[in-house]
């Protein structure tokens, strides 16, 4: 099948699929509602664990540059 019959095939599957939601045919739109509910809690859920790892590289970070002034500290003490 050529390249033009493989996107004619995926619009008249997406242009089917709309009209199912639009027409509620087969109960399309309690499953439309419910893939998009499931989409939100998973885009929620990487943000929350998007901030959490933010929130550990910021203290690793400011660790990281307290380490660095300390052994600063600790160079000009022995020169």
């Amino acid at each position: 099948m050529n390249l033009f019959g493989k996107i004619s095939i995926i619009l008249w599957l997406f242009t089917l699929l709309a009209f199912a939601i639009m027409f509620d045919w087969f109960g399309s739109r309690d499953i439309a509602v419910s893939a998009l509910e499931y989409t939100q809690s998973a885009v929620d859920k990487l943000m929350e664990t998007g901030d959490q790892m933010q929130d550990v590289i910021d203290v690793v970070s400011e660790d990281n540059e307290t380490l660095t002034e300390a052994k600063e500290v600790v160079r000009e003490k022995v020169e």
